[in-house]
């Protein structure tokens, strides 16, 4: 795989994998767990995602605010995400926001050794 190219398929988004990493012998097809941190997803405020970021339109299922920060729990590909938002960045559960996703930040594992690739 080539890093540059290299992108997960979830079944309904393809996230790019950052551009130059390394996939440590990866081939196309191959199954993945993607591990993916709070503090690594944002809600989008430019106009464009930086390069190796992921823009997705999350509505927002559960909400647990904790001062100046909020935990915002929404589906990606069926499986719950959360991210750490700033909490003006949303009020209510079921609200539509668009979050940019980190993938210089993600941590990608082999599905059947569970090692990291």
């Amino acid at each position: 795989m080539d890093g540059s190219a290299a992108a997960i398929r979830l079944s309904e988004a393809l996230l790019p994998v950052a551009p130059g990493r390394s996939l440590n012998g990866a081939i196309d097809g191959q199954a993945v767990l993607l591990g993916l941190r709070p503090e690594h997803l944002t809600r989008a405020h430019a106009a464009t995602p930086a390069q190796g970021t992921f823009r997705y339109d999350a509505t927002i299922d559960l909400l647990q605010p904790t001062g100046s920060r909020s935990y915002a729990t929404f589906r990606l590909a069926g499986a719950p995400v959360m991210a750490e938002l700033q909490a003006h960045d949303v009020s209510r559960p079921g609200e539509r926001l668009p979050i940019d996703i980190n993938m210089n930040r993600a941590s990608i594992f082999d599905a059947k050794t569970e090692r990291a690739i």
